[in-house]
C-alpha cells in the first residue's frame, strides 16, 4: 500500500468511525457497557466515578457522547447531496446556455452576500429548530457556491472535443451532459459534496452551540460543547469529547477533498 493510499485509508476511516458513532452510537453504547447517558454517575464536572468523567448534571461522559447526533449528521449529509445536486444543475445549465447567467447568478449571488450564521439562526429559531428548517435553510445556503464551482468545473469539458462529436451526431443536450460531461465531473463532484459535508456540519453545529436546537434534545456534540464550558477547568473531558466527535465529521473529508483536488488521491 503506499502512502497516499494509507493516508486516504486513515481519513476514511476516521470519519467512517465519527458516522457510525453518531448514527449507531445509542445502539452500540450498551453492547460497550456503558451506562444509561441520562443517569448520575457522580457530581457535576468530576472524574471519580467515570472513565471520561461527567458532565454538568454528573452524567457519565462518554456515554453521552454516543447518543443524540442523529440530527447532526442527517442535516449535514441530505444538505451536502441536495446543494451539490441543485448546484450542478444549475452549473451544467449555465454552461450550456450562458445568457442565462446574468439572472441566475443575481439572484444566486444575494444568497452569497447574505451572513449563513446568522440567516440560519433566525430561521432555526422561527421554525422552532426544526431538522426540516434548518435543512432546507442549510441546502440553499449552499447552492450559490456548488453551482459556481461546478460550472467552472464543467465549462472545460463542453468545449472537449468529444463533447463537439457527440453534439455533431445529432445527440440531445440531456444525453451528452448524462453520458459525457457528468462522468468526466466525478472528483469534481466528490470534492464538492466532501466540502458541503464539512460545511454543513460546521454551520449547523455553530447553530447548535448558538442554542438554536436541532430536533434531537440538545444532547448533540455541538450543544454538549456548550453545556460544558463552564465547568472545563474542572474536568475538561467534558468539552474534549464531544469536540472529538465533531472533528471526526470535519477534519477527515476536508482533508479528503483538498487531497481530492489536488489528485493525490
Amino acid at each position: 500500500m503506499t502512502h497516499a493510499h494509507l493516508v486516504r485509508a486513515t481519513l476514511v476511516g476516521l470519519l467512517t468511525t465519527g458516522l457510525a458513532i453518531a448514527l449507531l452510537g445509542p445502539f452500540v453504547a450498551p453492547v460497550l457497557g456503558f451506562p444509561d447517558p441520562d443517569g448520575v454517575a457522580g457530581g457535576a464536572f468530576t472524574q471519580d466515578h467515570a472513565v471520561w468523567g461527567t458532565d454538568r448534571l454528573g452524567r457519565d461522559v462518554l456515554a453521552r457522547a454516543f447518543h443524540g447526533n442523529l440530527p447532526l449528521v442527517a442535516i449535514s449529509v441530505t444538505a451536502a447531496f441536495l446543494s451539490t445536486a441543485t448546484g450542478a444543475v444549475i452549473g451544467l445549465t449555465l454552461a450550456w446556455i450562458p445568457p442565462l447567467r446574468p439572472v441566475v447568478r443575481f439572484a444566486t449571488d444575494v444568497l452569497v452576500t447574505l451572513p449563513p450564521v446568522l440567516i440560519i439562526l433566525v430561521v432555526a429559531t422561527a421554525g422552532n429548530g426544526s431538522a426540516v428548517v434548518v435543512g432546507a435553510v442549510t441546502t440553499v445556503l449552499f447552492i450559490p457556491v456548488s453551482s459556481r464551482y461546478l460550472e467552472a468545473a464543467s465549462a472545460p469539458l463542453l468545449d472537449s472535443g468529444f463533447v463537439e462529436v457527440a453534439r455533431a451526431e445529432g445527440r440531445t443536450r440531456l444525453d451528452v451532459t448524462v453520458r459525457e460531461v457528468v462522468p468526466g465531473l466525478s472528483r469534481p463532484l466528490l470534492t464538492e459534496l466532501s466540502v458541503r459535508f464539512t460545511s454543513a456540519v460546521y454551520l449547523v453545529s455553530t447553530l447548535a452551540f448558538l442554542g438554536g436546537g436541532l430536533g434531537g434534545g440538545g444532547d448533540d456534540w455541538a450543544s454538549t460543547v456548550r453545556d460544558s464550558i463552564a465547568g472545563v477547568t474542572l474536568n475538561p473531558w467534558s468539552v474534549i469529547v464531544p469536540a472529538i466527535g465533531i472533528a471526526l465529521l470535519t477534519v477527515p473529508p476536508a482533508l479528503l477533498a483538498d487531497r481530492e483536488g489536488h489528485g493525490t488521491i
